[in-house]
């Protein structure tokens, strides 16, 4: 429960959550990056690790659970507004090498930190949208509304600098965790509305949407295998042939719920024998019947 509540990152987060994260950001290794304390925003979304001995014991134990049970951010889809919430700096699937050279110590790095006070991709891409205003010039002593506001309000010495570093800065983030590139998030409600007004009455239409619902808490899983998560942008766009084929699919399992359970699949075209199928499930996937009809269906 304590690490559930943890990692509830939306308004209803208790208080003693934003002490935990305070007390974690405190006790790191010395040569922890980000070496500022007030850039380390939670280990759980960070590349950074806190130093576990010299914790209270329930936080030690907290810690040992998320390990335990592997939880960690996984999805097939995010929201913009779920990218947007990421701590940028130390950013967890981000290549820490790459990160690391961007951001050595240095008057722009400085200014970036203390006078933008940027903490999250969306602060890094709002800064990084300078580039691209029409009144901006990359040229030195540019005098663009915006760059004379980052002057004056944020004492900012070289808004052109400062914007092209977080721009490059960003280009490191995989594409799925991007906000700037296309996503599901643009067209497969609009793709699913559709295809439910389109369908014929009686029929239940199979909703494909993939996006990870809720707030940045909600992108954590348990139970995740050991390995790198896919960074890559899934195209679920309906690719329309101009026909439609009607399918019957189901799943089976014998002796479902125990530990000797095996599962299959069966996908049936009437008509068209060759597109027929019938699927043994691997035994790495999870033998129920319930798994059977998500495979029967993936493959029609």
């Amino acid at each position: 429960m304590w690490l559930k509540d943890y990692l509830n990152l939306g308004p209803e987060r208790p208080m003693w959550a934003y002490l935990v994260d305070d007390l974690l950001a405190r006790t790191v290794p010395k040569d922890s990056y980000p070496r500022e304390k007030q850039l380390r925003t939670n280990t759980f979304l960070q590349l950074w690790e806190p130093k576990a001995r010299s914790l209270p014991d329930e936080l030690k134990a907290m810690l040992r659970i998320a390990r335990k049970y592997g939880v960690r951010q996984e999805g097939l889809a995010f929201t913009r507004a779920q990218m947007r919430a990421m701590p940028m700096w130390a950013h967890a699937q981000v290549d820490e090498a790459g990160l690391k050279r961007l951001t050595v110590k240095s008057r722009t790095m400085n200014c970036m930190v203390n006078n933008h006070g940027l903490r999250t991709v969306g602060d890094f891409e709002k800064l990084a949208g300078l580039r691209a205003a029409l009144s901006h010039s990359e040229k030195r002593g540019c005098a663009c509304k915006e760059c004379e506001r980052l002057i004056v309000e944020e004492r900012c010495a070289s808004p052109r600098r400062c914007a092209k570093r977080a721009e490059e800065i960003l280009d490191l983030l995989p594409p799925r965790w991007d906000p700037r590139r296309e996503h599901p998030e643009d067209y497969e409600e609009e793709s699913n509305t559709a295809e439910r007004e389109a369908a014929p009455e009686g029929f239940e239409v199979f909703d494909r949407r993939i996006m990870v619902q809720g707030d940045l808490g909600a992108t954590f899983r348990i139970f995740t295998e050991n390995r790198v998560p896919d960074k890559e942008i899934l195209d679920m766009r309906v690719q329309n042939d101009g026909g439609d084929e009607v399918a019957a699919v189901d799943g089976s399992c014998v002796n479902n719920g125990d530990a000797n359970a095996r599962a299959g699949a069966g996908v049936f075209f009437e008509g068209a024998p060759w597109k027929c199928a019938a699927i043994r499930l691997p035994s790495e996937m999870t033998q129920t019947n319930q798994t059977g009809e998500a495979v029967a269906g993936i493959a029609a």
